[in-house]
Protein backbone atom coordinates (compact mmCIF):
# COMPACT_ATOMS: atom_id res chain seq x y z
CA UNK A 1 0.00 0.00 0.00
CA UNK A 2 1.32 3.34 -1.13
CA UNK A 3 -0.03 6.75 0.22
CA UNK A 4 1.33 9.58 -1.80
CA UNK A 5 1.18 13.46 -1.12
CA UNK A 6 -2.39 12.84 0.98
CA UNK A 7 -4.26 15.82 2.34
CA UNK A 8 -8.09 15.94 3.86
CA UNK A 9 -9.04 19.15 5.24
CA UNK A 10 -12.74 19.77 6.54
CA UNK A 11 -13.28 23.59 5.65
CA UNK A 12 -10.19 25.18 6.89
CA UNK A 13 -9.19 23.14 9.25
CA UNK A 14 -6.47 20.45 7.50
CA UNK A 15 -6.90 17.24 9.54
CA UNK A 16 -4.29 15.20 6.91
CA UNK A 17 -1.45 17.20 5.63
CA UNK A 18 0.96 15.73 2.96
CA UNK A 19 0.94 11.99 3.95
CA UNK A 20 3.38 9.80 2.58
CA UNK A 21 3.27 6.09 3.83
CA UNK A 22 4.76 3.27 1.86
CA UNK A 23 3.66 -0.17 3.93
CA UNK A 24 4.59 -3.11 2.77
CA UNK A 25 2.60 -6.66 3.33
CA UNK A 26 2.72 -7.91 6.76
CA UNK A 27 3.45 -4.55 8.31
CA UNK A 28 1.60 -3.12 11.51
CA UNK A 29 1.42 0.26 11.04
CA UNK A 30 0.59 1.88 14.55
CA UNK A 31 -0.94 6.14 14.51
CA UNK A 32 0.05 7.68 17.86
CA UNK A 33 -1.23 10.86 18.69
CA UNK A 34 -3.43 13.10 20.84
CA UNK A 35 -6.94 13.80 20.24
CA UNK A 36 -7.39 15.77 16.13
CA UNK A 37 -3.92 14.75 14.87
CA UNK A 38 -5.36 12.83 11.86
CA UNK A 39 -5.42 9.40 13.40
CA UNK A 40 -9.14 8.42 12.33
CA UNK A 41 -9.30 10.53 9.68
CA UNK A 42 -6.39 9.01 8.38
CA UNK A 43 -7.96 5.57 8.60
CA UNK A 44 -11.10 6.29 7.29
CA UNK A 45 -8.89 7.60 3.77
CA UNK A 46 -7.49 4.09 4.10
CA UNK A 47 -10.61 1.68 4.23
CA UNK A 48 -12.96 4.13 1.30
CA UNK A 49 -15.14 5.93 4.14
CA UNK A 50 -13.63 9.21 3.20
CA UNK A 51 -12.35 10.78 -0.11
CA UNK A 52 -8.82 12.77 0.60
CA UNK A 53 -9.07 16.20 -0.81
CA UNK A 54 -5.75 15.94 -2.45
CA UNK A 55 -3.37 12.65 -3.30
CA UNK A 56 -3.35 9.55 -4.28
CA UNK A 57 -3.90 5.98 -2.19
CA UNK A 58 -2.83 3.38 -3.69
CA UNK A 59 -3.61 -0.55 -2.65
CA UNK A 60 -2.87 -3.86 -3.87
CA UNK A 61 -5.65 -5.29 -6.10
CA UNK A 62 -6.42 -9.58 -6.60
CA UNK A 63 -3.84 -9.04 -9.14
CA UNK A 64 -1.00 -8.21 -6.73
CA UNK A 65 -0.65 -4.64 -8.60
CA UNK A 66 -0.80 -1.03 -6.59
CA UNK A 67 -3.96 0.67 -7.76
CA UNK A 68 -5.52 3.65 -7.32
CA UNK A 69 -8.47 3.07 -4.81
CA UNK A 70 -9.95 6.46 -5.69
CA UNK A 71 -9.74 6.53 -9.40
CA UNK A 72 -10.75 2.49 -9.57
CA UNK A 73 -12.08 0.79 -6.13
CA UNK A 74 -12.79 -2.14 -7.80
CA UNK A 75 -11.05 -5.74 -7.95
CA UNK A 76 -9.06 -4.99 -4.79
CA UNK A 77 -8.04 -7.02 -2.00
CA UNK A 78 -10.37 -7.35 1.06
CA UNK A 79 -10.13 -5.12 3.65
CA UNK A 80 -11.81 -5.14 7.57
CA UNK A 81 -12.31 -2.24 9.56
CA UNK A 82 -13.15 -1.48 13.00
CA UNK A 83 -14.94 1.96 14.25
CA UNK A 84 -13.72 3.34 17.58
CA UNK A 85 -17.03 2.38 19.25
CA UNK A 86 -18.89 -0.29 17.47
CA UNK A 87 -22.81 -0.70 17.15
CA UNK A 88 -24.92 -3.44 15.93
CA UNK A 89 -28.08 -4.13 15.74
CA UNK A 90 -29.68 -6.35 18.83
CA UNK A 91 -29.09 -9.68 16.88
CA UNK A 92 -27.03 -12.67 18.47
CA UNK A 93 -23.42 -12.74 17.78
CA UNK A 94 -23.57 -15.60 14.88
CA UNK A 95 -26.32 -13.86 12.98
CA UNK A 96 -24.26 -11.02 12.78
CA UNK A 97 -20.59 -12.46 11.98
CA UNK A 98 -22.82 -14.63 9.34
CA UNK A 99 -24.41 -11.74 7.65
CA UNK A 100 -21.24 -9.68 7.10
CA UNK A 101 -18.77 -13.27 5.94
CA UNK A 102 -21.61 -13.58 3.81
CA UNK A 103 -21.88 -9.93 2.55
CA UNK A 104 -18.22 -9.70 2.18
CA UNK A 105 -18.52 -12.80 -0.06
CA UNK A 106 -16.19 -15.31 2.45
CA UNK A 107 -17.01 -19.19 1.06
CA UNK A 108 -20.39 -20.41 2.39
CA UNK A 109 -18.92 -23.68 3.65
CA UNK A 110 -15.99 -22.02 5.94
CA UNK A 111 -18.30 -19.23 7.59
CA UNK A 112 -19.78 -21.37 10.42
CA UNK A 113 -16.27 -23.10 11.16
CA UNK A 114 -14.84 -19.60 10.91
CA UNK A 115 -17.50 -18.54 13.73
CA UNK A 116 -16.96 -20.80 16.09
CA UNK A 117 -12.91 -20.48 15.60
CA UNK A 118 -13.13 -16.53 15.75
CA UNK A 119 -15.47 -17.02 19.24
CA UNK A 120 -13.63 -19.13 20.79
CA UNK A 121 -10.14 -17.20 20.60
CA UNK A 122 -11.97 -14.44 22.05
CA UNK A 123 -13.90 -16.04 24.64
CA UNK A 124 -17.23 -15.70 23.14
CA UNK A 125 -18.55 -18.75 21.87
CA UNK A 126 -20.77 -19.48 24.81
CA UNK A 127 -22.53 -16.09 23.84
CA UNK A 128 -22.77 -16.99 20.35
CA UNK A 129 -26.80 -16.97 20.68
CA UNK A 130 -27.11 -14.33 22.86
CA UNK A 131 -29.01 -10.87 21.90
CA UNK A 132 -26.20 -8.33 21.69
CA UNK A 133 -28.28 -6.01 24.46
CA UNK A 134 -26.91 -8.28 27.25
CA UNK A 135 -23.40 -7.36 26.11
CA UNK A 136 -20.67 -5.73 27.89
CA UNK A 137 -18.76 -2.63 26.41
CA UNK A 138 -15.60 -4.86 26.70
CA UNK A 139 -17.68 -7.73 24.56
CA UNK A 140 -19.09 -5.95 21.94
CA UNK A 141 -15.43 -4.50 21.72
CA UNK A 142 -14.22 -7.88 21.13
CA UNK A 143 -17.08 -8.90 18.52
CA UNK A 144 -16.28 -5.54 16.57
CA UNK A 145 -12.69 -6.62 16.12
CA UNK A 146 -13.99 -10.23 15.05
CA UNK A 147 -16.15 -8.37 12.82
CA UNK A 148 -13.39 -6.68 10.89
CA UNK A 149 -11.58 -9.99 10.73
CA UNK A 150 -14.60 -12.43 10.04
CA UNK A 151 -13.73 -12.77 5.99
CA UNK A 152 -10.02 -12.91 6.65
CA UNK A 153 -8.94 -9.59 4.88
CA UNK A 154 -5.42 -8.85 3.59
CA UNK A 155 -5.51 -5.53 5.27
CA UNK A 156 -7.35 -4.40 8.37
CA UNK A 157 -7.80 -1.40 10.24
CA UNK A 158 -8.06 -0.74 13.78
CA UNK A 159 -9.66 2.22 15.25
CA UNK A 160 -8.89 2.16 19.14
CA UNK A 161 -9.06 -1.73 19.05
CA UNK A 162 -8.34 -1.62 22.87
CA UNK A 163 -11.04 0.75 23.83
CA UNK A 164 -13.15 -1.02 26.85
CA UNK A 165 -11.15 -3.86 27.11
CA UNK A 166 -9.92 -5.34 30.43
CA UNK A 167 -6.14 -6.35 30.79
CA UNK A 168 -6.93 -9.76 29.50
CA UNK A 169 -8.94 -9.07 26.73
CA UNK A 170 -6.03 -6.68 25.59
CA UNK A 171 -3.25 -8.71 25.09
CA UNK A 172 -5.27 -11.54 23.39
CA UNK A 173 -6.15 -8.87 20.84
CA UNK A 174 -2.20 -8.02 20.61
CA UNK A 175 -1.61 -11.83 20.43
CA UNK A 176 -4.05 -11.89 17.38
CA UNK A 177 -2.57 -9.29 15.54
CA UNK A 178 1.30 -10.72 15.46
CA UNK A 179 -0.86 -13.75 14.64
CA UNK A 180 -2.73 -12.30 11.54
CA UNK A 181 0.80 -10.70 11.05
CA UNK A 182 2.40 -13.62 10.78
CA UNK A 183 -0.28 -14.68 8.00
CA UNK A 184 1.09 -11.43 5.90
CA UNK A 185 -1.89 -9.47 6.87
CA UNK A 186 -1.24 -5.86 6.77
CA UNK A 187 -2.68 -3.75 9.70
CA UNK A 188 -3.34 -0.15 10.54
CA UNK A 189 -4.11 0.80 13.92
CA UNK A 190 -4.69 3.93 16.24
CA UNK A 191 -3.89 4.05 19.70
CA UNK A 192 -3.76 6.80 22.60
CA UNK A 193 -1.73 4.00 24.10
CA UNK A 194 1.87 4.61 23.52
CA UNK A 195 3.01 1.55 24.81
Amino acid sequence: MKLEHVRKNFGKLIAVDNLNLDVKKGEIIGFVGPNGAGKTTTLKLIARLMKPNFGKICVLNKQGKLQNLIENPKNLVEMGFLIDIPHFYNTTPYRLLKYIASLRNYPKKKINPRINDVLKKFNLYEWKYKKLSTFSKGMIQKLGFIAATINDPEIIILDEPQTGLDPKARINVRKYMRDLQNQGKTIFFSSHMLY
